[in-house]
């Protein structure tokens, strides 16, 4: 999804740093154990006569370390992924009901006569304060086009929940049909895991209060399990289900280990709007969406 407070490019680079890092911290390790063993790569045979026992000695080296690099920055993968095992083919989730755009200010205006979209999804508001411009007005077309609308709060997580809520609410009032959306990537820096929990919480019991059901959850499935999973199940799915929506773009569906009820699966060209745009697979009937489900 598209923000004003970053983009999953942000996201992506963040994690790659982080990476790098980590491979690094590993192959100074790496780097020390050689040193500690005393053993001297040398290369300067042409000068000073080839040291035939080191020289036998510096290619394994080498390789040890350059394992150990790779151990390093694969197990980076597998912290981010918490290692979770594909879940089992299920026709009712694998199966494909439609397909949908999620969108916002930063994307050029639909040409709505043109678009042919099963819903769509848009940005509504972030944090206490900020609403996205463009959301009422295309919020009315989707609605004369018979496109199922829904909306988007980006939770920043940084302040108070309930002034959050406030925000998106006064924004979206009753012009959706789709249940409305948690867009959940980031944990602030200066924000505690158990604090941000707590407002994630909030924000989810305040949508409860006032829409009789929780709202979907937009996240990622590492940082869902990271910081979601567990205050969910302790508080909230022992009496019902919460809807998510999983933003692993190019992830393939069979590889999630909970597989979500929409998979942001492409960023790309869309008949009826200009520029590449978020793609979303769904994989529930639409009437699972709905806040009104239809009769049909």
């Amino acid at each position: 999804m598209n923000q004003t407070a970053g983009s999953n490019t942000d996201i992506n680079q963040s994690m790659i740093m982080k990476k790098i890092a980590t491979g690094s911290f590993f192959l100074a390790i790496a780097t020390r154990v050689v040193l500690a063993a005393n053993v001297t790569v040398n290369f300067t045979g042409l000068h000073e006569g080839l040291n035939h026992k080191n020289m036998k000695k510096g290619p394994f080296i080498l390789i040890v370390i350059s394992l150990i690099f790779s151990l390093a920055m694969l197990s980076c993968d597998h912290v981010g992924n918490h290692t979770r095992k594909r879940h089992q083919p299920d026709a009712s989730f694998d199966k494909i009901y439609g397909y949908g755009i999620d969108i916002s200010h930063h994307n050029a205006e639909p040409i709505w006569e043109d678009l042919e979209v099963d819903f769509i999804i848009l940005k509504a508001s972030e944090g206490t304060t900020y609403q996205d411009p463009t959301f009422s007005r295309r919020a009315k077309h989707a609605a004369q086009k018979d496109i199922p609308v829904g909306a988007y709060h980006f939770f920043s997580g940084s302040g108070n929940p309930a002034g959050e809520f406030n925000n998106f609410q006064k924004q979206i009032k009753d012009k959706i049909d789709i249940i409305p959306v948690i867009d959940i990537e980031r944990k602030p820096k200066n924000v505690s895991k158990k604090d941000f929990q707590k407002r994630f919480l909030k924000f989810m019991s305040l949508t409860k209060k006032d829409y009789g059901v929780y709202p979907i959850i937009y996240s990622s499935e590492g940082f869902y399990y990271t910081y979601l999973k567990e205050p969910i199940e302790r508080k909230i799915t022992e009496d019902t289900e919460v809807l998510l929506w999983f933003g692993d773009v190019g992830k393939k569906y069979k590889n999630y280990s909970l597989p979500p009820h929409i998979h942001q699966a492409q960023i790309k060209n869309v008949k009826g709007i200009k520029g590449k745009v978020d793609y979303n697979e769904l994989h529930c009937d639409i009437n699972n969406l709905l806040l009104r489900p239809s009769d049909d």
